[in-house]
C-alpha cells in the first residue's frame, strides 16, 4: 500500500490508494464505472457518482445525481451534473461533518469504505425507484432545494 506519514507519525493514505479504495468499494456496491463517473442503475432512476478533487485543498468530493429514467430517456450514461437531484455526500470524519474528504488524513481504507457504504446505504439504495425517490426527499427535505423542477412535478411534489 502506498502510504505517507504524517506529521503525528501515522500512516495515512496518498491520492492513488483513496481513489483505489473509493473505487474498490463502488464496484462492490454495485456501482460499475464509465470514463470518470460510477453509475448504479434501478428501474427508474440512475445514480451518479463522481469525484471532484478541490481547487483549494487536498481533499476530493464526492458529487451525486439521481437520474429520473422516464425524464431523461436519451442519458444511457448521465454526468452527477445531470441529476435532476444534485448533492455532496457528506461524512463524518474525526467527529466533524464535511463533504470534502482529505485523503491524507485518513488512515484506515476499511473505515473510509464503511463510511462510504453508510451513505450509499442512506441514499443511493433506497432512491433507484421513485417510491424510494420521493421517501428520500420526505426524509431529507433539503434536497427538495437541489431538484430540478420538471423531477418535482414528474413525482408529484409540491414545495
Amino acid at each position: 500500500m502506498d502510504e505517507i506519514i504524517n506529521i503525528w507519525g501515522e500512516m495515512v493514505m496518498n491520492a492513488k490508494e483513496f481513489k483505489k479504495t473509493i473505487n474498490n468499494c463502488l464496484v462492490s456496491n454495485g456501482f460499475s464505472k464509465q470514463g470518470g463517473f460510477y453509475y448504479k442503475s434501478g428501474p427508474d432512476v440512475i445514480s451518479v457518482l463522481g469525484l471532484q478533487k478541490s481547487n483549494y485543498d487536498s481533499c476530493y468530493y464526492i458529487n451525486a445525481g439521481l437520474v429520473v429514467k422516464e425524464i431523461n430517456p436519451r442519458l444511457p450514461f448521465p454526468q452527477e451534473a445531470d441529476g435532476d437531484i444534485r448533492f455532496r455526500l457528506n461524512f463524518e470524519l474525526d467527529g466533524h461533518e464535511t463533504d470534502c474528504i482529505k485523503f491524507e488524513q485518513i488512515s484506515d481504507s476499511h473505515n473510509l469504505s464503511n463510511i462510504l457504504e453508510k451513505k450509499i446505504t442512506e441514499f443511493v439504495n433506497p432512491s433507484l425507484d421513485l417510491k424510494g425517490l420521493k421517501d428520500l426527499l420526505i426524509k431529507h427535505p433539503v434536497l427538495l432545494y437541489q431538484t430540478k423542477l420538471d423531477a418535482k412535478k414528474y413525482l408529484g411534489i409540491e414545495t
